[in-house]
């Protein structure tokens, strides 16, 4: 089935990923830069993507709050700009928000510059209702391309991917699927992408599918963090990233 697959490049994709985009966040930081592990002895990050929805994103924070939980929440700017009180609601709870496109398009569809503007206008609607700095960027569909690459280190928001997806955004799939696959192959240094739109926020599928996760996940030693928020984690551009974007023509 196509979610079983996604779920598998998502594990293979960081191995394969970060040896030609390492500033690119492909799993959680184990490690801080003194060596010394960044939260427990398996570090790991709740995401959601495509938010923030009117029905949703309520439900979520309402768990979360229960089970005192903390995520980073990627949001689209034309949503916020529709919901500025969920944006709100968000911070308020404690959560951290990312950047995740303006109208969530696709990367390798469309030109560079219609990409660009959407960033661009993205990031400016999401910081005016917030009044914070953006400092992640998670791609629609995980497609990224050089152009966007080159914005993410200008922006200084650093490009964040994941390894472990559930499948939540198929609404057609029952909550055992979703759950056993939520439950499945988890990696050593799991970045969980789950997700905020219409399809979780199907009657009941959050309590049904996002707490046993949840529950599942602690009860396997899992320790779950904020993604960092310092500036310097953001790591600079590698060399063999700048040979591609100083040779490489923009997509």
């Amino acid at each position: 089935m196509l979610h079983r697959w996604r779920n598998w490049l998502g594990r293979k994709l960081p191995a394969i990923g970060s040896r030609f985009f390492d500033s690119i966040l492909w799993e959680f930081p184990a490690r801080s830069k003194d060596g010394g592990l960044s939260s427990g002895d398996r570090p790991a990050a709740l995401t959601f993507d495509d938010g923030p929805h009117p029905e949703s994103t309520p439900q979520i924070l309402k768990l979360l709050a229960r089970k005192n939980f903390f995520a980073t929440f990627f949001v689209c700017g034309e949503r916020a700009q529709a919901h500025p009180e969920l944006i709100r609601a968000i911070i308020d709870h404690g959560h951290h928000l990312g950047n995740h496109s303006y109208g969530h398009p696709d990367a390798w569809k469309l030109s560079s510059s219609h990409i660009i503007a959407d960033l661009d206008r993205s990031a400016a609607v999401i910081e005016q209702i917030s009044g914070q700095p953006l400092l992640w960027y998670r791609p629609p569909y995980g497609h990224f391309t050089m152009a966007t690459i080159r914005w993410a280190r200008r922006s200084q928001q650093r490009i964040v991917m994941w390894n472990h997806l559930p499948p939540d955004y198929d609404s057609r799939l029952p909550h055992a699927e979703v759950i056993r696959v939520g439950r499945s192959a988890l990696p050593q240094n799991p970045l969980i992408c789950l997700h905020d739109n219409a399809a979780t926020a199907v009657t009941g599928r959050c309590d049904a599918v996002l707490a046993p996760l949840i529950d599942y996940w602690q009860e396997a030693g899992l320790q779950f963090c904020l993604l960092p928020q310092e500036a310097a984690f953001r790591q600079s551009i590698t060399s063999s990233e700048v040979t591609l974007q100083s040779g490489g023509q923009t997509t």
